[in-house]
């Protein structure tokens, strides 16, 4: 069915992977993940949110960026995901209601599509200056959502090995929204590489 082709798809992109390279000294093929706190300074929606940031690094300076955000308040849900990964899951739900296996691929594809990139400019060896596009975001608000894009600035202090505290702030584009047109999202981050 259409699960067992997106399981035989996964299991072959990380045996790949696994073989492609086992020298780390690079930070090619890294992967960092993220959390932290951040504010959101929005029209619809000022409030403080919990984030989770996955990057998966393609060089030692550029990595695909999946930016998650959320705060649960009995007045104001939000959540914020890569635009990707709705597309995916709302194409994956509509195929499960027929036989049909048109979409597998594209579905895994949309899945894993990356909201953004991260460039790293290394400043000294403890400290990077990181600045982020983010063009294909999407945001829901209790019954409404528009698709996004946010573009900013981190600043990567590497403390330990592997850990780092990541400042951040950057403004975010709503393309459709009907009583916002940008905001403002800044916060920090404690990030560790594998």
């Amino acid at each position: 069915m259409h699960l067992k082709y997106i399981l035989f798809t996964i299991i072959f992109l990380l045996s790949a992977e696994s073989g492609i390279s086992s020298d780390n000294s690079t930070k090619e093929h890294d992967v960092k993940i993220s959390f932290g706190y951040g504010q959101s300074i929005v029209h619809f929606n000022n409030s403080s949110q919990l984030n989770f940031v996955l990057e998966y690094f393609i060089s030692k300076n550029l990595s695909l960026d999946y930016w998650f955000a959320s705060n649960f308040s009995s007045d104001n849900t939000f959540i914020h995901t890569p635009l990707g990964l709705v597309a995916g899951l709302t194409l994956l739900s509509e195929t499960w209601k027929t036989d049909y296996s048109t979409y597998d691929y594209l579905i895994l594809l949309l899945i894993i599509l990356p909201e953004g990139i991260h460039y790293y400019m290394p400043m000294n060896e403890y400290v990077n200056l990181v600045s982020y596009l983010n063009p294909l975001g999407y945001d829901y608000l209790v019954d409404d959502y528009s698709l996004s894009s946010t573009i900013g600035v981190k600043l990567e202090i590497v403390p330990l090995e592997n850990i780092s505290i990541n400042p951040f702030a950057g403004l975010k584009i709503f393309y459709s929204h009907p009583s916002a047109t940008f905001g403002f999202d800044f916060g920090f981050l404690l990030g560790i590489r594998f």
